[in-house]
């Protein structure tokens, strides 16, 4: 009889569902990887739409340390093993989407993970608990009416809906999901696309040599990655049409909010939009309209979670209209046991990298420890030096800062490594007080984590008596005694 029953259940197969499994498997957990579609990664067999990736994949960074080496790898997943790298996939520095796809199917076969393919989640119920004897569970439902339980759910979804505007007309436009990719269809035409994030320059980029005019609409002024040092704002690769648009070749970008799109007797399509007119006199807001556009396009990004998924028991709440999920410091949702990762930590973190692979990576790994301590007792990873020496201490802090790949794109605030001191007595050494005692040094932990939670703030550095999985309690006046490099 096929097993239904798990501690830890994961929706979606894509990169952050495949790392959790790597974890969950090297952890040896109890675990299943709940996949709609029949393949690992099936987002990337369409996605991009123009099937070029922005993430990089650099190969040659002149240093030979693996770890250093992530830093500009922003595809691999992470694993012990060094035969396993995207690096061996492709040249490019922009590789084509479909390789990701058949990196993922190699590294989960690699790894013997445990994941289940064509299983469609449409409902997800959370039983109350009764008692200590009988915890809530989630029970989870797939297509067939087939049920899968389990203690702690962990969603990685990804980019699962189209986020499109509430605008009075927006039947009469097409959508970066949908729109045809045939140039053919866009020669000499008018070409309006509302957005302006990567994947509406990323269609623009595509029609700029085809169409005749391409208008781009944004309500809120373009931000590039070059200046907001922000990965997820416009990257330099897909901006020819911004840089056509400055040199004064047709394609415009406009930055107004639209109120409706109305199909004319000729079929094309007539914008009515709202512009802000702050150097007028007195300053204000104009309503316009541009007519004759052959084709609409919405790029206005995707939303992170299908609500409709979740019944009543366990509804988590969501921020930016219904966008992304209300995430806590460590990806939990306001459902207790109910996680969420991928793409969708980015709901907590748009300074650092957790919308894409070489960032939430990272973050999956971190929260696959922290399930473990909390759930089943493990320890959080760590090293323990026997004696509180500096110069061995700042030798392998300076290692560890020069080389991390976590911590350099996860940092600014994100992701920190703590230090613990546990000083016991101070001794002569040559004229000198030396302080004798251990140290741990706890890796890659979200850091609004570590500031709020008592597993840190609250240790006692004299007591070793402290619960499996957690760290020494540091009293409240000793505080100053917890380090955190970032």
């Amino acid at each position: 009889m096929e097993k239904t029953d798990f501690e830890y259940i994961v929706i979606g197969a894509g990169p952050a569902g495949v790392q959790m499994a790597y974890c969950m498997e090297k952890a040896g957990k109890d675990y299943i990887v709940l996949e709609r579609n029949d393949s690992v990664g099936s987002f990337y067999q369409k996605y991009p739409r123009h099937r070029t990736l922005i993430s990089i994949n650099k190969k040659h960074n002149y240093f030979k340390e693996r770890e250093f080496n992530l830093r500009h790898d922003w595809n691999s997943l992470l694993c012990d093993e060094d035969d396993i790298s995207f690096f061996n996939y492709s040249d490019d520095l922009f590789p084509d989407a479909g390789l990701l796809v058949d990196y993922m199917r190699d590294f989960t076969n690699k790894f013997n993970l445990k994941i289940r393919l064509n299983t469609n989640i449409v409902n997800v119920h959370r039983e109350a608990a009764i008692d200590t004897r009988h915890p809530s569970r989630f029970t989870i439902t797939d297509q067939n009416g087939k049920k899968f339980t389990c203690k702690v759910l962990v969603v990685g979804t990804g980019p699962i809906l189209p986020h499109n505007p509430d605008i009075e007309g927006i039947e009469h436009a097409d959508t970066y999901q949908e729109h045809t990719l045939d140039l053919k269809e866009y020669e000499n035409k008018k070409v309006l696309i509302l957005g302006g994030g990567n994947s509406a320059f990323e269609c623009a980029d595509h029609l700029a040599g085809s169409a005749a005019m391409i208008h781009m609409c944004t309500r809120t002024p373009v931000k590039l990655a070059w200046d907001s040092h922000f990965v997820g704002h416009l990257r330099a690769v897909n901006n020819n049409v911004l840089d056509m648009y400055h040199l004064k070749s047709l394609h415009a970008l406009r930055q107004c909010d639209t109120k409706k799109f109305v199909k004319e007797e000729d079929g094309t399509i007539t914008q009515t939009f709202e512009m802000e007119l702050p150097h007028w006199n007195p300053p204000g807001t104009a309503t316009f309209t541009s007519k004759g556009y052959d084709k609409v396009i919405l790029a206005t990004g995707w939303k992170f979670i299908n609500i409709d998924m979740f019944d009543d028991t366990c509804k988590p709440e969501t921020h930016t209209e219904g966008k992304y999920v209300v995430l806590d410091e460590h990806w939990e949702s306001t459902v207790p046991d109910l996680f969420f990762i991928g793409t969708s930590m980015q709901s907590r973190d748009r300074r650092a990298a957790s919308g894409f692979i070489h960032g939430f990576r990272y973050n999956v790994r971190t929260l696959s420890h922290m399930l473990c301590a909390r759930y089943d007792g493990d320890e959080l990873p760590k090293k323990t030096f026997q004696s509180i020496d500096a110069e061995e201490l700042s030798k392998f802090m300076i290692e560890r800062v020069s080389t991390t790949s976590a911590l350099y794109q996860m940092g600014q605030g994100y992701l920190c490594d703590v230090v613990i001191l546990k000083p016991q007595d101070k001794e002569k050494e040559s004229g000198q007080d030396k302080m004798t005692g251990t140290v741990e040094y706890y890796y890659e932990l979200p850091r609004e984590w570590v500031m709020k939670s008592d597993f840190f703030m609250k240790a006692r550095t004299h007591d070793d008596s402290h619960n499996r999985g957690q760290p020494p309690q540091v009293p409240e006046n000793e505080r100053d005694r917890v380090l955190q490099t970032r």
